[in-house]
């Protein structure tokens, strides 16, 4: 390369470096009256704070207390109260002044909602301001973006998506077959999700018949309470307060976004967001590890950062609707009091969600900005919705015991031991279905036994079963027990002496809790 070449492009690299690296320094006036000079050094828009340095001492200072802002440090009037608008004001270099919403700022520009007919997404460069003039008026909600970051999907595959994974959840998981409490459940879900920042997804809210207190959303706007959690709430805020949750993880497109993850993880689909992999056997490589779509989505560890944001749409969400959203603070202290007396019933909770002590801090401090003393805490009818509730049948709980292959040898016996505890269950039942494949005859005895005479029968002294197939292909066990121990499923091929049998078997517990 020619040298006069060369050393052009390193004079523009030097002087286009230095342009960039330029400080910025703002004059800016606090709401308490303090006037200061200081180098922007950033701005956090998940806290809304401005991080700035003065000398060599670092500060960060809140939106919410600075009064003005100004772009020109010889700047002379300086009005520490700012203005009393609805919206912030913007002063131009031009002379001209808008109004808007601020949300983001670089050294290099200024994102902010900008009023035109409506309001819009607007970049502003620093060079084109003259100064900002902050609304106490304008809710921190509407200061910040949601939904971005790492997605493959756009809202159509999103959608589409979750009526995939509710068809499936929705096998697995016993909806509650009631249509007062569902009608209840959607209309109140749906009045929250209209006041929601992400308004249009098409909403649905549906509860399964479960003990299990928990709540959890698949995207595409589809949400899922379990009944355990509605009977445990003592109020409507706090039962809108787990939905407004669940709305706030929509909003930020956490459940797509964290799928997004995993099919990456997983060679399903490229960085591009190209499908590789589109056979359904495929797409169930991400969710076998969890157990299962239910577990998958029940039990999803959303990052720290997501939840904080769900419960912060959460806050004003409610706010906006006129409920107070001090319910979600009540619920989150309720639940960890009860951790303690109930821990198996909180277990689902608190292995998806963060502490409840964190999420008390985080929302009361949300909750301290906004006048809250007239805000609608319950409705009569969440009370007659309780009350039906409880009346309702107890639902019928599946507990899987067995689910293997099992493969039996000539003129031998294997078998399952199956420990049963009834003490906090009504109703118990055992069922079973199994299949035998080998020989001629296709065909294996089954017995079921208590430990006792499982010892003597095996040892050749005659004792009774509990269940005996005979000599069959395929069997099915239905069993009512009161009697807490342990148990043998025993496979008995002792009269075949030179073939070993297959065995598929299925066994399970059904029952109520007391």
């Amino acid at each position: 390369m020619n040298n006069k070449i060369l050393a052009f492009f390193v004079l523009f690299f030097l002087a286009t470096s230095n342009l960039f690296a330029k400080d910025l320094f703002l004059k800016i006036a606090t709401r308490k009256g303090e006037v200061m000079i200081v180098k922007f050094s950033g701005y956090d828009d998940k806290k809304l704070n401005f991080e700035l340095k003065s000398g060599k001492q670092e500060r960060e200072i809140s939106l919410r207390d600075i009064s003005v802002i100004y772009f020109d440090t010889t700047f002379t009037e300086v009005s520490p109260q700012g203005l009393s608008d609805s919206l912030d004001v913007f002063s131009m270099t031009d002379g001209s002044m808008t109004k808007g919403v601020f949300r983001k700022m670089s050294s290099d520009e200024i994102k902010a909602l900008i009023l035109e007919k409506e309001l819009k997404n607007k970049k502003l460069p620093i060079p084109m301001v003259k100064k900002i003039s902050f609304s106490l008026n304008i809710l921190d909600v509407n200061r910040r973006e949601y939904g971005t970051g790492f997605n493959l999907f756009g809202k159509d595959v999103e959608v589409e998506l979750a009526n995939g994974f509710a068809s499936e959840i929705e096998q697995e998981k016993e909806p509650l077959d009631d249509t007062l409490v569902n009608n209840y459940v959607d209309r109140l879900g749906k009045r929250i999700a209209v006041l929601s920042k992400r308004p249009d997804l098409g909403y649905s809210f549906k509860v399964l018949n479960s003990n299990e207190i928990n709540a959890f959303t698949i995207g595409g706007g589809k949400v899922y309470l379990y009944r355990g959690l509605i009977e445990h709430v003592d109020n409507e805020s706090e039962l809108a307060g787990v939905i407004a949750h669940e709305i706030g993880h929509n909003v930020g497109k956490h459940t797509v976004k964290q799928l997004s993850k995993q099919l990456l993880y997983y060679g399903v689909i490229s960085g591009a967001g190209e499908l590789i992999k589109t056979k359904n056997e495929e797409w169930g490589e991400v969710f076998k590890e969890a157990g299962g779509v239910v577990s998958y989505f029940a039990l999803m560890k959303f990052s720290r950062d997501d939840e904080r944001e769900a419960d912060f749409l959460g806050v004003y969400n409610l706010y906006e609707l006129g409920y107070d959203p001090s319910g979600m603070i009540t619920l989150f202290e309720k639940f960890k009091k009860l951790e303690g007396s109930e821990p198996s019933k909180f277990e689902t909770w608190f292995r998806s969600h963060p502490s409840p002590t964190e999420r008390v801090e985080n929302t009361g401090a949300e909750i301290q900005k906004l006048t809250v003393e007239y805000l609608k805490k319950d409705d009569p009818q969440f009370q007659i919705i309780k009350q039906h509730l409880q009346e309702l049948p107890q639902p019928i709980i599946k507990q899987p015991l067995v689910n293997d292959t099992l493969l039996v040898q000539a003129n031998s016996l294997s078998w399952f031991e199956i420990k049963i505890d009834t003490s906090m269950m009504k109703n118990y039942e055992l069922k079973g279905e199994f299949v035998a494949t080998g020989g001629s005859g296709n065909d294996i005895k089954v017995f079921l036994f208590d430990q006792v005479n499982f010892l003597n029968w095996k040892n050749g002294h005659d004792a009774p079963s509990i269940y005996s197939s005979g000599q069959v292909t395929a069997g099915k066990i239905n069993l009512p027990f009161k009697q807490s121990g342990t148990y043998y499923l025993v496979f008995d091929n002792r009269f075949s002496a030179l073939t070993g049998k297959s065995v598929i078997v299925a066994a399970w517990a059904e029952f109520t809790q007391k």
